[in-house]
């Protein structure tokens, strides 16, 4: 099964600029199926389409990408 990416709440997309004109890096959560912990990856596109992300607390491969809710910065507002 595979597992769309979803930027974790509060982050904006890969393409998204910050003011100061750096390029947002989204960031992915994932959970542990081995130790059962949550962890979060900070991955290009790229990057997160190539490998399988490894747990930094027990160094599993055996993870799996939470569903997770996210925003976006845009130049214009909401009425």
């Amino acid at each position: 099964m595979k597992i769309e990416p979803a930027p974790s709440m509060g982050l904006e997309s890969s393409h998204s600029h910050s003011e100061a004109g750096e390029v947002c890096m989204p960031h992915y959560e994932f959970v542990c199926n081995a130790c059962k912990k949550t962890f979060l990856k900070t991955l290009t596109i790229a990057e997160h389409e190539a490998e399988k992300a490894a747990c930094p607390h027990c160094g599993s491969h055996e993870v799996e990408q939470c569903w997770s809710a996210f925003s976006a910065v845009t130049s214009k507002k909401s009425a």
